[in-house]
Order: structure tokens, then sequence, then C-alpha cells
């Protein structure tokens, strides 16, 4: 869900992760920036507490 204007919008969350290290994944923000979040063996990356699999990333 994303708060937009004052109203809550569903969204599909899509990702793009632009660089991993063993357990991580650096992931590009919308301001430009980049974060790493964790990864794990089953390719799910760890944002604001919510698994996400590969379906919601691309690289």
């Amino acid at each position: 869900m994303v708060d937009a204007d004052g109203k809550t919008v569903a969204h599909e969350w899509r990702f793009y992760l632009c660089g991993f290290n063993a357990d991580s994944a650096t992931i590009l923000c919308h301001d430009k920036t980049t974060e790493q979040v964790p990864i794990d063996a089953d390719n799910r990356i760890l944002i604001d507490g919510q698994w996400f699999s590969s379906l919601h990333w691309d690289h």
C-alpha cells in the first residue's frame, strides 16, 4: 500500500537491484540513492520488514 496525496493505493512493488553481496543486495531508491538490504537463499529481499520474491525485482 502507498499513501499518495492522502489516499491509500494498492501497488505491485518492483525494485531495481544494482548490486549483490554474499547475503545482501543494493537497491536503487526513488531519490536515486542506494540502500543495502538482506537477500536470502530463496532470492527474496527484505524491505521495511517484508520479504519480496524475485517476482518483485529486476537487476
